[in-house]
């Protein structure tokens, strides 16, 4: 069967973020066959809000992969993920208070990509096979505003 797996965790503005990959695929809702390199406003290696409406992921990711600060609580948090987890989406609808920060196996459009053959596609499992996602979030107090 084709798998993927993606927790979906949403976070309360204001919030910085920083995501340390260095391709994009620029929209979730219309995904490019191919990454492309991180620039302009898709470049989120140092810590900054995000802006409406980006609703994109990241892929080619370092450690720690997101760092996330809400300097008027003195709150940092970092979310390192295993290595099955090769794709960080972001979301930040202006019509709410919060973005979604999610770590996911596969890229936008799983399916259409396995179909396809293109890269970031869902995997197929073998029966009795398995796929699995660990993600480790570390929330701190008192710590320093830094990427």
């Amino acid at each position: 069967m084709p798998a993927g797996i993606g927790i979906h965790p949403w976070f309360r503005r204001p919030v910085r973020v920083a995501i340390d990959a260095t391709a994009v695929h620029r929209s979730n809702l219309e995904p490019s066959a191919q990454p492309e390199p991180v620039a302009g406003r898709l470049d989120r290696r140092r810590l900054g809000t995000l802006p409406d409406g980006l609703d994109a992921a990241w892929t080619v990711l370092a450690d720690p992969t997101v760092v996330l600060t809400w300097p008027a609580a003195g709150l940092r948090a970092t979310l390192d993920v295993s290595p099955t987890v090769r794709y960080i989406v972001a979301d930040s609808p202006g019509n709410i208070d919060a973005i979604a920060v999610e770590p996911q196996t596969h890229a936008p459009a799983g399916l259409r990509r396995l179909l396809s053959g293109e890269p970031g596609a869902l995997e197929p499992l073998e029966p009795g096979a398995t796929l699995a996602l660990k993600v480790r979030l570390v929330i701190e107090q008192g710590k320093r505003d830094r990427p």
